[in-house]
C-alpha cells in the first residue's frame, strides 16, 4: 500500500468503527496480506481490445457498502444507526481520494448495483452515491457484492496491463447468505493481486472477511 493511501483508508476504518465495537472492545487491524505470484503474471486472463495508457500505473479502488435492512440498527457502542455511520465515515474519507486513484462504489443487498462505474475526478458522485445510502434491502448478497467489485478491479487491470494496485473495502455488519459461497470466491480473490479489506459493524473475529493473511479486516 503506498504512503498515499494509508492514511485515507484509517480515517475510513476509524471513522466507521469508532463507536461500534462489541462490548466497548478495541479494533485489531491485520495489515500484512499475501497473494501468488503466480497469480499476479497469470492476472487477469485475457487482453484488452485497446490499452488506455493514461491509466498504466494506476492505483483502483471499489467501495462495496452493505444496504441490507439490519444496517439501520444501532451501530453497537453508537446512538446512531450503522448506516449513519457509515455516510458519515464516507463522507469524510472520499474527499481524501486523491484525484488521480480510479474509484467505484457499489451496494449491495437483495441484489448489487454499481452506483459509481470505476473511474477518477469522481468526488461528487461517490458524495452523492454515500448521502443516499439507505438501509432497505432484506438479504445481504456479499458473495455477488465481492463478485461484482472483483469483475470490475479485474476489466481495469486489463486496460492498464495488470500495472498499478487494486483494491475493495468493504463495509457490512452481518455474514453473507451464503457463508460457503463467500469463502469459495475470497479464495479465488486471494489468487490475484486484489486486496480486500473491511470495516465490520459488531461481526467478530470469526466472519469470512477475516483472513489474516488474504485481507485486511478492521
Amino acid at each position: 500500500m503506498n504512503r498515499y493511501f494509508t492514511l485515507p483508508l484509517a480515517v475510513l476504518a476509524v471513522t466507521a468503527l469508532a463507536a461500534c465495537q462489541e462490548d466497548g472492545g478495541t479494533a485489531t487491524v491485520q495489515t500484512e496480506t499475501n497473494f501468488s505470484l503466480a497469480g499476479l503474471h497469470a492476472w487477469p486472463e485475457g487482453q484488452a481490445e485497446t490499452a488506455d495508457l493514461e491509466s498504466v500505473g494506476r492505483d483502483n479502488l471499489v467501495i462495496v457498502v452493505d444496504r441490507s435492512g439490519s444496517m439501520d440498527g444501532n451501530a453497537c457502542q453508537s446512538d446512531n444507526t450503522k448506516s449513519e455511520e457509515t455516510i458519515a465515515a464516507l463522507k469524510q474519507f472520499i474527499p481524501l481520494i486523491p484525484s488521480d486513484v480510479a474509484v467505484g462504489y457499489v451496494d449491495f443487498g437483495t441484489n448489487v448495483e454499481v452506483t459509481v462505474p470505476l473511474g477518477t475526478n469522481n468526488v461528487p458522485a461517490l458524495l452523492a452515491a454515500a448521502e443516499a445510502h439507505r438501509a432497505d434491502m432484506d438479504s445481504t448478497d456479499l458473495t455477488e457484492a465481492v463478485r461484482t467489485a472483483h469483475a470490475m478491479l479485474a476489466a481495469q487491470a486489463l486496460a492498464q496491463n495488470s500495472t498499478g494496485t487494486y483494491r475493495m473495502v468493504i463495509i457490512t455488519d452481518g455474514a453473507a447468505d451464503n457463508n460457503s459461497s463467500l469463502r469459495r470466491v475470497l479464495s479465488e480473490v486471494n489468487t490475484t493481486p486484489v486486496e480486500v479489506m473491511t470495516a465490520g459493524f459488531c461481526i467478530g473475529s470469526n466472519h469470512a472477511l477475516n483472513q489474516p493473511e488474504d485481507t485486511v479486516y478492521v
